[in-house]
């Protein structure tokens, strides 16, 4: 026996299957196969010197805290203030990043520790 289904809920199914289709044809772009491949790289170990980089021992106190904070950072786009929530340290290759939940963006982010311009309590 045969179910008519009313338009609203086909419609949301044709549009996500046309959603995947286009994705599926288009595949992965070199600038996200990039940014993969960065991700599924392991951490590698802090070095004795990279306790001695600016803002590393305060960042480690709001770690410990779980304190959100607020900072100024010098990324692609200019000179931003996000609050965030830190979560991590880790150093990838010659640099240092810290991982915390932007409240701006609402969601995980990587921020390079040499590109954070000003860091105060938030």
């Amino acid at each position: 026996m045969f179910i008519p289904l009313p338009r609203m809920i086909l419609l949301p199914y044709r549009l996500i299957r046309l959603i995947y289709e286009l994705l599926r044809k288009k595949g992965w772009s070199d600038e996200d196969k990039k940014v993969l491949k960065w991700l599924d790289k392991p951490d590698d170990p802090l070095r004795p010197e990279d306790y001695r980089v600016k803002y590393f021992n305060r960042l480690n106190i709001t770690i410990e805290a779980k304190k959100p904070i607020l900072l100024k950072y010098s990324g692609s786009s200019g000179l931003t203030s996000r609050k965030v929530i830190p979560a991590r340290l880790f150093r990838r290759g010659e640099y240092i990043y810290l991982e915390a939940f932007c409240l701006k963006k609402r969601e995980y982010r990587r921020f390079r520790l040499d590109r954070i311009k000003y860091l105060a309590e938030g």
